[in-house]
């Protein structure tokens, strides 16, 4: 059975895949105050549940740290198995052809290597997270570049923050996209003005880079607020995360 586990700002999430399937994924707090055998506690029990079925490959990708070091000792005390710790550096089969390849999150590479198993082809993957990352990823399984920009929830959290006559929202689209009121008002700037945001860097993206037959691929906990008001999605692959690390775990 392999171990997928791809740990992000907010939530980690893990995957268990057994002979061509996922058996099961279910996601954590990304904490890197918790001891690992708190983690090592959780992964036992849940694995505990599959009826003596064994761990014998993992693989983590992180952008903590501190987390990466966590779960990489997990994986040593309670499978006695020793993780592909994903990287630029560890993964060639996917080159990152970024200024700084080694700055580029581990994430982002299982999402160019998922991107790629799915669709053999030029693609803009585009991660909805703590962050929204834009992947350019060439018809080879190069990463050529991207784009950053501030989530959804983070925007939410920001506006309310910082406006004092405004505070946190739904998020929810609106009927409409004149606001009858404040909270529809502010709705209608999160969710629509997102999408604009999504389908002009989308549009850029195409132009500036000029392939052909490019699909635009969307993943992350948050592209569900966004795909029902677009139609700039290709496809909407919910697992392409841990899928990608998946793949990459096989090479």
């Amino acid at each position: 059975m392999l171990l997928v586990i791809d740990i992000g700002n907010t939530h980690t999430k893990i995957g268990l895949w057994w002979e061509g399937a996922w058996l099961a994924h279910w996601r954590v707090v990304s904490d890197a105050t918790h001891p690992s055998d708190s983690y090592g506690h959780d992964l036992r029990g849940r694995l505990a549940a599959y009826g003596g079925k064994v761990v014998v490959k993992a693989v983590v990708a992180s952008v903590i740290p501190q987390l990466q070091a966590i779960w990489e000792e997990v994986c040593l005390s309670y499978l006695g198995v020793k993780p592909l710790l994903v990287s630029a550096a560890t993964v060639p089969q996917y080159p990152v052809l970024t200024d700084n390849p080694a700055g580029v999150g581990a994430d982002r590479i299982a999402n160019v290597a998922g991107a790629y198993a799915y669709y053999r082809g030029p693609s803009i993957v585009i991660d909805m997270g703590t962050a929204t990352t834009f992947d350019v990823v060439s018809a080879e399984g190069a990463l050529l570049g991207g784009v950053i920009a501030p989530g959804l929830e983070l925007i939410t959290a920001a506006l309310a923050r910082q406006a004092a006559q405004l505070r946190e929202v739904p998020l929810e689209a609106p009927a409409r996209a004149i606001g009858k009121n404040t909270t529809e008002a502010v709705q209608s700037g999160l969710i629509f003005g997102y999408v604009g945001l999504v389908e002009g860097m989308v549009v850029r993206l195409k132009r500036e880079w000029g392939a052909e037959g490019i699909k635009v691929l969307g993943t992350g906990g948050l592209v569900g607020k966004i795909g029902p008001h677009t139609a700039v999605f290709d496809d909407i692959l919910p697992l392409l995360t841990v899928d990608g690390l998946r793949v990459i775990a096989e090479l």
